[in-house]
């Protein structure tokens, strides 16, 4: 029987296009050899769907690295802001001394280095230089003798920036 079919279907593959001549060897192998037809189509499907899985848990993997790197970046980010308002407060506890007053500054800032570390804890000091220079009145003197650049280049200018250096100075020894 099979002879007889390939018989057939020789000569018409010379005449027929390809695409129709594999829709009927397609038809023609469904109805000889259904088992084989159906298992190289559940074969071919299984492959797709692992294709697809792989994808996806690969996706999944990127996502979750992302959201990670987003999560740690949102901590650090609160952190010093968290640090800074510290300092601020800090900064208004204060004992009138002249020119520089005397605050807690010092502390917090070596507070802030021993337990930040150096790297987070120059961000915090400089964000909080940085804010201060803007024009926000974070430091000890301000507003009452001026803010924004003009108080940070005034005398208290050489304490301000040792913050910088103490905050990284503050775990040399380890």
């Amino acid at each position: 029987m099979l002879e007889e079919i390939l018989s057939v279907l020789l000569p018409l593959s010379n005449t027929l296009s390809g695409s129709f001549f594999i829709y009927v060897n397609v038809v023609i192998l469904t109805i000889l050899f259904p088992k084989i037809y159906i298992s190289s189509q559940i074969y071919i499907k299984s492959v797709q769907i692992n294709k697809l899985l792989n994808e996806y848990y690969s996706l999944k993997a990127e996502n979750s690295i992302l959201s990670s790197k987003i999560e740690k970046i949102t901590k650090l980010t609160l952190i010093t802001i968290a640090g800074t308002i510290l300092i601020t407060i800090s900064a208004k506890v204060k004992i009138p001394f002249y020119p520089v007053p005397m605050t807690m500054q010092t502390f917090v800032i070596l507070l802030i280095g021993i337990t930040l570390g150096y790297r987070i804890g120059l961000a915090t000091v400089a964000l909080y230089l940085f804010e201060g220079i803007f024009g926000l009145p974070v430091f000890a003197g301000t507003p009452e003798k001026g803010i924004g650049l003009v108080y940070f280049t005034g005398p208290t200018m050489g304490y301000l920036v040792g913050f910088l250096v103490a905050v990284y100075f503050v775990l040399w020894r380890k």
